[in-house]
Order: structure tokens, then C-alpha cells, then sequence
């Protein structure tokens, strides 16, 4: 029978005294073996989240294309968020690819711990230690998505908010600025989610995993909404 070359890394190191003991009285040295770490990264999660980030970025791009030539600040903010966007969404890509090549050694390393275990029924086998604090990878992902959010807000959505109640035309300046400067907080908080999930990190893991993402995913929303909204000048 194949064992699966990583079975070694479940040996255990035995106390110097133990081994004595057992050698003394004869016995069959034995080593404690421990299960293999499971894996608990959601590939299916970033992969949706970089699909999704691709395709905001590469229509954003596209609606830019529609700019005035005598606007290069504002195709330049447009293809800086953009590309940022698109950036994230190849990051998160190449990770969902590692995470699914590693998701399948461990599968194999899984089947040679059983099989190992089958063919040394006397070995004894010791629990793995519960994870420690899962959830703070994807706290400071929420706390970087959400305040990047709420600044956005702030210095943003609320001002054009009041210049539409007062009858004037908005500008895509001002939403795209800000947009460039809380960016890069945003989607680094949106990255950390996605690595943050854990399916062993409890639901208090997956609720702030969860709640960064869909914080995070809100930032090529007004990115493509008032770039369309500029291509067709409805706004300055």
C-alpha cells in the first residue's frame, strides 16, 4: 500500500524518558501521530470575489473610454481605480488558484494519515490544537473596508447629497477623488476578508469575514456608477 509522502510531518517527538522506559521493558517504540491540519480557506469565496472585482474593473475601464479629451485628471481617476480594481481581482485569483492547489495536498495527505492509521492500528493518535483567535485577520478587513466606507461617505456621497438637493450638478471630481485616496485601504480590507474566512474560526470569523467582504465589494459600485454617469455628462 502508497502512503502519502507527507505522512512524516505527523510524527510526533517523543519524550527521551517515554522511549527509555519502553526500550527497557521490551516494548515497540511508538510516536504519537496527529491529523493532518484541515483545510478551512475558502477557495469558492475568492474566486467569486476576484470574477466579480475583474469584471467592475474592465467595464469601468471601458466606460471611460466615453471621457471628454480635455478631462485627463478624470480619466486618470478613472483608470487608477480601475486597474486598482482589476489588481485586487488578479491578487485574489492567484490566491484562489494556490488555495485550490492546496486544498487538494491536503486531501491526499488526509487519505495517507487514514491509511497509515489503518496499517498501525497501536499508534496512538493525538488531537489537533484548536486555532487560536481566527477572527482577527478578518477584523482589521472589516475595520479597513468599513472606515474606508464610511469616509467615502462622508466626504463624498454627503456633500453631492447636498449639492442635489440644492439643484446643482455634481461632479465627478469630487466622488472619484476620494474614491483614489480611500482606495487602497478599502480593497487591502476587502483582501483580508477573503483570506480571513475560516470555516473553523466560529461564526464570529464568519460574520466579520462576511461583513468585510460585502463592505469591500461596495467600492466599485460608485467607481462604475459615476463614471457611466460622467461618459454620458450628467455630471461635471
Amino acid at each position: 500500500m502508497r502512503f502519502s509522502p507527507y505522512v512524516r510531518d505527523y510524527r510526533v517527538p517523543e519524550e527521551p524518558g517515554d522511549a527509555a522506559q519502553r526500550t527497557a521493558l521490551g516494548a515497540a517504540p511508538l510516536q504519537p501521530v496527529m491529523p493532518p491540519a484541515p483545510w478551512v480557506r475558502s477557495m469558492p469565496l475568492a474566486a467569486g470575489v476576484a470574477a466579480a472585482l475583474l469584471v467592475a474593473g474592465v467595464a469601468e475601464i471601458a466606460a471611460s473610454s466615453g471621457f471628454p479629451w480635455n478631462a485627463p485628471v478624470e480619466s486618470f481617476l478613472a483608470w487608477a481605480n480601475g486597474f486598482g480594481v482589476i489588481a485586487t481581482a488578479v491578487a485574489l485569483g492567484v490566491v484562489a488558484v494556490v488555495w485550490g492547489r492546496l486544498a487538494r495536498r491536503r486531501a491526499r495527505d488526509l487519505a495517507g494519515y487514514r491509511a497509515f492509521v489503518a496499517a498501525h492500528p497501536e499508534v496512538t493518535q493525538l488531537p489537533r490544537p484548536e486555532p487560536r483567535r481566527p477572527w482577527r485577520m478578518a477584523l482589521v478587513g472589516l475595520c479597513l473596508a468599513g472606515g474606508s466606507l464610511l469616509v467615502w461617505l462622508l466626504a463624498a456621497a454627503l456633500p453631492m447629497t447636498v449639492q442635489a438637493i440644492s439643484g446643482e450638478r455634481l461632479r465627478y471630481m469630487l466622488a472619484a477623488g476620494v474614491l483614489w485616496l480611500v482606495g487602497a485601504p478599502w480593497l487591502v480590507g476587502l483582501a483580508l476578508s477573503v483570506v480571513g474566512a475560516r470555516r473553523d474560526g466560529g461564526e464570529r470569523t464568519r460574520r466579520l469575514a462576511l461583513g468585510g467582504v460585502a463592505l469591500g465589494l461596495c467600492l466599485p459600485v460608485p467607481a462604475l456608477v459615476f463614471t457611466v454617469l460622467y461618459t454620458l455628462q450628467i455630471t461635471d
